[in-house]
């Protein structure tokens, strides 16, 4: 079975966002004090964490999720998948999948991939699996 990405890298953010902080350090650098910079490092750096390291590397075939993991990954399958939310431009920059896993329930937020169709895919599975399960597709 062939595995299917339902998260983003987000690559383009991820560059957009070095180049930013570079920019933000050379000038506070250079126009401002020491006690700004720190801030500014402190804010950029929170700011990274919140989008890209707390998110999940989520791929997907008709009968697992699998949410991956730097060292290692965690098969889940797709009946035991009980919520799944897309990425909400107003409210929440990530979406959200809910399932059991073993004896206890958890979550894992990741990065829509916008361009794909990976979602309705996603949530097509997901539905096949587990027909009482709940897809929260409003978009925005």
């Amino acid at each position: 079975m062939e595995r299917t990405k339902l998260s983003s890298s987000q690559i383009l953010i991820k560059i957009f966002l070095i180049v930013l902080s570079l920019y933000l350090l050379i000038t506070l650098l250079n126009h401002f004090s020491i006690v700004l910079l720190l801030f500014g490092v402190l804010f950029i750096g929170f700011i990274s964490y919140v989008f890209f390291y707390i998110s999940d590397k989520v791929q997907f075939d008709e009968e697992n999720m699998y949410i991956i993991y730097r060292d290692g990954e965690t098969v889940v399958p797709l009946k035991d998948v009980y919520y799944v939310s897309r990425s909400r431009i107003n409210t929440n920059s990530m979406g959200i999948i809910r399932y059991r896993y073993e004896v206890a329930e958890y979550f894992a937020h990741y990065n829509t991939r916008y361009f794909s169709k990976s979602f309705s895919k996603f949530t097509a599975a997901v539905m096949n699996e587990n027909p009482r399960s709940v897809i929260d597709e409003n978009f925005f």
